[in-house]
């Protein structure tokens, strides 16, 4: 097959707009356009960063949670020591050091890495940067209020910062590691806000962040359209949350929550069918996906956002999928797809492979009534606040 073939078939299977945006990506990349829209130094924010009242609604503060934490603290405290010990368990495997080392000088940009790293797969890289491994200091911080847990957070973060400088690589290449970088940052902020350890100058070094963070994801948008898959909805997600943040001090970010709520949309109808399935036939990328979904519909609830029915209805099918494939007594479902481990809110269970957590959340949220009985699955759920999120009003049913 020559290249004209493959291209003509590329056309046919992905489509010329995708293509187009995949085009026009490579070429901003080669020519050093991407350089230039994200420069090393980042961006001037648009307003002062110790007037910014970081609001975020989610409110892990309820009886009910307390509750299934102190059933799981054990667990809990022996994690959280081992993460204050430098350890965690990436993609739910054997203990690695928590380390942001990269092995990359922090002065090459973004745009001149590829996916290996010194021969090593560029996710092992991205795994301890997402911060999911912040949540079980954040319970033990619930359940003891002992400030050593934030104390740990805020070294971490500090050092993240500083060994990983704005749009430097690798840290910075993946617009969607950096949206889901600023959802556990806001998690564990809204955790351990009134924490001794929580100082003015960690929420103003955490808000630059965030704003140099939102900053990156709008310039490489059409790679992420050219892939359209879970990559699309984590940014347009990101570019969300920002405008939520900072939409009212600045005209950037307001754009970019417009951008980001018609990307979602958007997003959801073309990679989600009307009988629920996901177009990465992965059941990890499906519970992505819903993960996502779940945070965009806190945020809409929380902006007064109308989402609209055709998109709750297609979420609604994809919850009554995952529901379908699920075994109730372990729940797993059968491995299909990719799956390499990652799961993006491991609140309310530790096995990656245990998919109640987010099927609870997600009838709650899509269909209007839990599927399962209570358990320590519900955790998910008091965490984004979903037992009093109000039903959606289904017309098929």
């Amino acid at each position: 097959m020559n290249k004209l073939q493959k291209l003509w078939y590329s056309c046919k299977e992905i489509g010329i707009p995708q293509m187009a945006d995949y085009a026009i990506y490579l070429v901003q990349k080669k020519s050093g356009s991407l350089i230039k829209k994200t420069p090393l130094n980042g961006f001037a924010l648009d307003f002062n960063p110790q007037e910014v009242n970081l609001k975020i609604p989610i409110t892990p503060f309820n009886p009910q949670l307390q509750q299934l934490l102190e059933k799981d603290r054990i667990r809990i405290f022996m994690s959280a020591d081992e993460i204050i010990s430098g350890w965690y368990q990436p993609f739910g495997g054997e203990k690695t050091p928590l380390s942001f080392a990269t092995g990359v000088a922090s002065f090459v940009h973004w745009a001149e890495v590829g996916d290996q790293i010194n021969g090593r797969d560029i996710k092992w890289l991205w795994e301890p940067a997402r911060f999911t491994w912040v949540y079980d200091l954040a319970k033990a911080w619930l359940l003891t209020k002992e400030d050593h847990y934030p104390k740990f957070f805020w070294q971490k973060f500090t050092e993240f910062v500083q060994a990983n400088p704005v749009n430097s690589a690798p840290n910075w290449s993946s617009a969607q590691e950096i949206a889901m970088r600023m959802i556990a940052w806001l998690m564990a902020y809204q955790v351990f806000k009134d924490s001794q350890a929580t100082t003015a100058e960690h929420t103003s070094q955490l808000v630059t962040a965030l704003w140099q963070h939102a900053s990156r994801i709008p310039s490489t948008l059409g790679y992420a359209r050219s892939q359209n898959n879970n990559h699309l909805l984590s940014e347009a997600l990101g570019m969300v949350i920002a405008g939520s943040l900072f939409g009212g001090k600045s005209s950037r970010a307001h754009d970019w929550l417009k951008l980001g709520l018609t990307t979602f949309d958007q997003a959801i109808l073309k990679q989600v069918e009307k009988d629920g399935t996901y177009s990465q036939h992965s059941a990890n990328y499906h519970r992505l996906m819903l993960h996502l979904a779940l945070i965009y519909r806190v945020y809409a609830k929380h902006l007064s956002i109308d989402i609209p029915q055709k998109i709750l209805d297609r979420l609604a099918s994809s919850t009554n999928w995952l529901g379908a494939q699920l075994d109730p007594i372990s729940g797993r479902l059968p491995n299909l797809g990719h799956n390499d481990g990652s799961l993006l809110f491991p609140q309310g269970s530790v096995d990656y492979r245990d998919y109640r957590p987010t099927l609870q959340a997600a009838s709650l949220a899509f269909t209007g009534q839990a599927c399962l009985p209570s358990g320590a699955w519900d955790e998910l759920v008091l965490w984004l606040g979903l037992s009093e999120i109000e039903k959606v009003n289904d017309p098929h049913q």
